[in-house]
């Protein structure tokens, strides 16, 4: 059995999303791996209505990357414009993911309790996904 050693980590900066980071940053510890932090920008978002949100999301990452250096694992960080659950399948695939750690807030829309996006990438993902339920 191998263990994941590169492990992308998709966040929307809420508390969910750090917990799953957590987790990422354990099993990437334990393996040796490294942990890509993925902030998608929707479309709306990225269309300029609101132009501090960029500088916000780019600020918010750097802010991730730099609170885990010197913690034994590598974590790099992106920004994508776009729908994140495209943005999270291209980038699993582009980098050649491991795994995909991300979280979910129960309730927000399906009839799982999934979240949107989580629920889209886990039925489109063609690597392993680990859905990290928010501890409430």
């Amino acid at each position: 059995m191998t263990f994941p050693t590169r492990i992308l980590v998709p966040t929307d900066f809420s508390a969910a999303s750090e917990q799953a980071l957590a987790l990422a940053l354990t099993m990437a510890r334990g393996s040796g791996g490294t942990v890509t932090v993925l902030h998608a920008l929707h479309a709306y978002d990225a269309s300029g209505r609101d132009p501090n949100r960029e500088l916000a999301a780019t600020t918010a990452l750097k802010a991730i990357v730099q609170a885990h250096e010197g913690s034994g694992v590598t974590v790099t960080s992106l920004l994508r414009k776009g729908e994140p659950e495209e943005e999270i399948l291209t980038l699993a695939e582009a980098q050649n993911i491991d795994l995909v750690v991300m979280a979910t807030q129960h309730g927000r829309s399906s009839r799982d309790g999934l979240g949107s996006v989580a629920e889209n990438v886990v039925r489109s993902a063609r690597r392993p996904t680990l859905i990290v339920p928010h501890a409430r």
